[in-house]
């Protein structure tokens, strides 16, 4: 099981009540009343008083610790539209909490799973321990064949068959690289 945070589950008491994980919320104001609009739980982000009046710039939330929330913004030209993407997200989020499989690197701008942004970052602690002979393929057959097909797809979408298969496209080029790097192993 994936060591997750503890966050409040759905269902667990919270100040005597029923505790929701996450929320959807805007920041656009009723045009009749300018009052808050308020998730109604069910079709839409709308004027408590004017339930016909829908926020279309939605914004799901959820905090995983103190000062640290996972945050996606939702805009559609309905409403209705944005509602429902925003709530299938918020959904899919607490799903993944409950299951233990929620890691919040998933949902970073910067994409820290990235795979051409972990091998740019083991590049450059290899850069630092092997010689430029030894180097310059490394750099060379990822940048030129490995970035091309996975890009800075989440390295933990790219399943084992991918690889086998991709190393076995590489074939003479990676006994090549075997060959001409042998203190790669560390």
């Amino acid at each position: 099981m994936h060591n997750s945070p503890k966050i409040l589950l759905s269902g667990q008491q919270k100040n005597g009540g029923l505790c929701m994980l996450g929320s959807i919320t805007s920041v656009e104001k009723c045009p009749i009343c300018q009052g808050r609009m308020q998730d109604n739980g069910f079709t839409a982000v709308a004027c408590p008083k004017h339930p016909q009046k829908i926020a279309k710039k939605l914004r799901v939330r959820l905090e995983r610790k103190k000062g640290e929330a996972i945050q996606k913004q939702f805009t559609r030209a309905s409403g209705l539209e944005s509602y429902q993407l925003a709530r299938r997200f918020l959904d899919g989020l607490r799903f993944k909490v409950e299951e233990g499989t929620f890691d919040h690197r998933d949902y970073k701008s910067d994409n820290p799973l990235g795979y051409q942004t972990l091998v740019e970052e083991w590049l450059s602690r290899k850069e630092r321990k092997l010689t430029c002979e030894a180097f310059r393929p490394l750099k060379l057959y990822t940048h030129k064949y490995a970035v091309p097909v996975w890009g800075n797809r989440n390295v933990k979408t790219i399943g084992f068959k991918e690889i086998e298969r991709f190393l076995s496209h590489l074939g003479a080029s990676l006994v090549k690289i075997e060959s001409e790097c042998k203190i790669c192993s560390s």
